[in-house]
């Protein structure tokens, strides 16, 4: 999956690997930015995962974590669950998670990525005036991805039709699905399509 522009959508059927694929970006993205403050090319990195509660950002984030403690352990001392999950080197190195129940937290932050998981389920009023705004910064180049099941029409997939002119929104079913078990798809999707 290329980071192909600013902004990034994958619409994806459930169990197809969303959290894990976006787990991985992250590890990926914020292992270059680090090789950059080693260098004296940048002095932060900010990233946020963003969900409708903290239960679900912590799909992607436990990701997160998995991958950035294999490639290093000591990664470990800077996890913490309190008051927010989030893994904190500094005051302006982070991963934090973020709960749209809490709008007014999402207010004031410049940041470099940010993963919207479970985006359909998002308020159209959240995203345009909490979320968005993060992403202006003339100093910073932030890349927004969004990660969704399809939930009929909302600004996800007005977002998705959008991106999909620009080549930057995909498209997978649940049968695309490294994590599915096809039979029981299959079986589900007989039931509730009446054949």
């Amino acid at each position: 999956f290329p980071v192909t522009i600013g902004c990034n959508i994958i619409c994806a059927g459930r169990r197809w690997g969303k959290s894990a694929i976006c787990g991985y970006i992250i590890v990926k993205f914020f292992l270059d930015q680090l090789d950059l403050i080693k260098r004296g090319e940048k002095s932060s990195v900010k990233i946020w995962i963003v969900a409708p509660t903290y239960e679900l950002t912590n799909k992607v984030f436990k990701y997160v974590i998995k991958f950035l403690l294999i490639f290093d352990r000591t990664f470990g001392q800077y996890i913490t669950n309190r008051p927010i999950p989030q893994l904190k080197m500094t005051e302006s190195i982070w991963i934090q998670c973020k709960s749209t129940t809490e709008p007014m937290s999402l207010l004031g932050e410049e940041l470099d990525l940010e993963v919207i998981d479970e985006a359909a389920l998002i308020p159209e009023k959240v995203f345009n005036q909490y979320i968005y705004p993060t992403t202006i910064a003339k100093s910073r180049d932030t890349k927004v991805i969004l990660i969704s099941t399809p939930r009929g029409k909302s600004f996800f997939s007005n977002e998705f039709y959008r991106l999909k002119e620009v080549g930057a929104a995909f498209h997978y079913t649940s049968f695309d699905g490294v994590e599915t078990d096809q039979s029981k798809l299959e079986e589900l999707r007989k039931k509730y399509s009446g054949e």
